[in-house]
């Protein structure tokens, strides 16, 4: 016996366009949350010793994630939108 789960979520879209919007606004989002996380950990109490290192290490990482997100939607307005960007997740 099914449990109709598998029909209970509505499809997802398949549309490009959709896709490209999506990608944007989280691209969009994410590195405004990244700004103010970088200005909010460096103006209110700036670390030392190790906890420098930390943060620096952190702070790359997303800015790597950052760039990497754009990328995408970079690549996907480079391309005329003729191609589906790379699904990650």
């Amino acid at each position: 016996m099914t449990s109709g789960l598998r029909n209970a979520s509505p499809d997802r879209s398949k549309n490009p366009e959709d896709q490209f919007a999506l990608r944007a606004m989280l691209s969009l989002g994410f590195t405004l949350v990244q700004v103010w996380a970088m200005h909010t950990a460096l103006t209110s109490a700036p670390p030392e010793g190790p906890a420098r290192w930390a943060l620096a290490l952190v702070l790359s990482a997303a800015f790597i994630a950052v760039l990497d997100s754009w990328a995408a939607v970079w690549r996907y307005l480079r391309n005329g939108n003729r191609r589906r960007v790379r699904n990650i997740g």
